[in-house]
């Protein structure tokens, strides 16, 4: 304690004093924590994530939407839909080898 301050109130007046001597250490550190705005570029980027992301939100209710929409209604449960992939379509002729250790799984 210093003249009746507690220790906290007396480290952070130390510092703002050191911070006002270009020497110190201190003058260094707070520039950079006070020091100027973020540039331009920074702000916009920052703008331009949030915008994606407002973005992405709404096209995930719209697709929310419409996916309920079609659970909900029967009218075309019988139509064939695309398949993501042809795996299934794709036949390997295996070895003997292979086909043995394949039947020991």
């Amino acid at each position: 304690m210093t003249n009746g301050q507690d220790f906290e109130e007396s480290a952070v007046e130390a510092i703002r004093e050191a911070s006002s001597n270009d020497g110190s250490i201190w003058s260094k550190i707070v520039s950079l924590v006070i020091g100027p705005r973020a540039p331009d570029n920074y702000i916009n980027t920052i703008n331009m994530t949030l915008q994606a992301r407002q973005e992405l939100r709404y096209w995930r209710k719209v697709s929310n939407f419409w996916k309920k929409t079609a659970r909900e209604s029967n009218i075309n449960t019988g139509a064939p839909t695309p398949s993501t992939s042809n795996v299934s379509e794709i036949r390997e002729i295996l070895s003997e080898e292979r086909k043995k250790a394949v039947q020991e799984l």
